[in-house]
């Protein structure tokens, strides 16, 4: 399978399977997209790279060199782009409709205008959608989208700083949950753990997977594990060099746990046992 870069929507870039076609860089080609198809620029040249049948299906394909229609409807959007956005809103706040324009997009299989939007409530847009198809000569199509998506429109910087992945690369929206946070061993700081969009950031799912690997063989904070056959209280865990700090325990009774002041590290291949602490 041959694979090449190329950049669609804005600065965001994938890669897409060339079988068939001798591209260049500065190409211009139609390819596969989640809501039919795209076109864009040829932006890293072609490479073989030896995949499996199911990595293959992983990437969409190119499905052909753009036309002369596709290079206008393409021009017009990279150099109208803000033009119409801003003529829309204009028509939104004669309006007086309760809605926020994101962005645009111009489909090629079906010649359709696409607006982005979010709005607390539902809206009516119908006499707008009227003066939107009349102005641009075009299907119109308003689409409202979901606060996770609204960032993906926008752009911005996450806190790890660098360009938000739904901008960069990441396509789909998976479910992000409260305990991927737990398994990372995260603080529950609403302000670190989440995105511009207010949602739990979406790396905490793709790096959960590693997060529960990794995990295996470690016990929790406050867990009593057996390292060199003594009995230990866990104090903390670092879940990436898989080692843990406990206090070699003194005492146990139904008072509590009495340990040693000192904390020592000790590695997952010296823990014999575990088991929860009744402190916990």
């Amino acid at each position: 399978m041959r694979l090449v870069g190329v950049k669609v929507d804005k600065d965001k870039k994938g890669y897409f399977n060339s079988d068939g076609f001798e591209l260049s860089i500065g190409d211009l080609v139609v390819v596969e997209a989640n809501d039919g198809l795209d076109c864009g620029e040829v932006v890293v040249s072609s490479s073989d790279l030896d995949f499996s049948k199911e990595d293959e299906a992983r990437f969409k394909k190119v499905l052909r060199v753009a036309n002369s229609s596709d290079r206008d409807i393409y021009n017009y959007s990279k150099n109208h782009r803000d033009e119409v956005l801003a003529r829309c809103k204009e028509i939104i706040e004669e309006h007086k409709l309760n809605m926020k324009l994101l962005d645009l997009k111009y489909t090629y299989k079906d010649k359709k205008l696409v607006f982005y939007y979010t709005a607390p409530e539902r809206v009516d847009f119908r006499q707008l959608v009227k003066e939107l198809a009349h102005e641009f000569k075009l299907r119109i199509e308003l689409r409202q989208v979901r606060d996770r998506e609204e960032g993906k429109h926008i752009g911005g910087i996450g806190n790890c700083g660098k360009e938000l992945c739904c901008c960069k690369w990441k396509d789909n929206f998976e479910t992000v949950s409260i305990k991927m946070v737990a398994k990372q061993n995260i603080s529950l700081n609403q302000t670190k753990i989440s995105g511009l969009c207010g949602k739990l950031m979406c790396c905490l799912k793709y790096e959960d997977d590693m997060y529960t690997e990794l995990r295996k063989g470690l016990p929790n904070n406050g867990d009593i594990v057996v390292v060199h056959g003594k009995e230990a209280l866990v104090r903390s865990v670092n879940i990436l060099q898989g080692t843990i700090k406990a206090a070699l325990i003194v005492s146990k009774n139904e008072q509590g746990i009495e340990t040693e002041p000192e904390l020592k590290v000790y590695d997952r291949e010296d823990i014999s046992s575990m088991q929860k602490s009744k402190s916990n």
